[in-house]
């Protein structure tokens, strides 16, 4: 008896929890979309009649829960998500030949910036070399860094 009372409490404690998450998320989503300074009401109408912002018909309990609580291997990785910028050589005022840093001199450092080009797969970072040893000393080194692609 006191096993079928812990399994109907255990269950239904268990159940009540995850429908708490669930209307929780629904909740934070709909105040995430809402205007500024919406009300509460106006709030909780989105959550029971989500707007097309909201709306995931392919999404059950079971899959909200598994996609909250289980992050996919790129989310676990904790890299940045990638922004479509890429390191490329920028060599626009300077004679054919003679891309360089500094000023176009014969230096062999060739100056890297971020551009955006789209590509949902690259994340750029800007930077310069500070070893004040090199040749390419203060001139502009941007390069690419590990992300988490954010398009197909």
């Amino acid at each position: 008896m006191r096993l079928k009372r812990l399994v109907i409490v255990g269950g239904g404690s268990l159940v009540a929890l995850l429908i708490g998450f669930r209307g929780g998320s629904a909740f934070m989503v709909a105040k995430a979309i809402a205007p500024p300074h919406a009300s509460t009401a106006s709030i909780l109408s989105r959550v029971v009649r989500p707007p097309y912002q909201m709306a995931t018909p392919h999404r059950n309990l079971f899959t909200e829960i598994k996609l909250n609580l289980i992050p996919t291997p790129a989310q676990a990785s904790g890299l940045p998500n990638c922004d479509g910028t890429e390191a490329k050589p920028d060599c626009t005022g300077c004679p054919q030949g003679y891309c360089y840093c500094p000023g176009c001199q014969i230096s062999g450092c060739t100056p890297y910036y971020c551009k955006y080009t789209g590509n949902q797969r690259k994340l750029c970072v800007q930077s310069t070399d500070t070893d004040i040893h090199s040749v390419c000393y203060t001139c502009e080194t941007d390069h690419n860094i590990a992300c988490t692609p954010t398009g197909p």
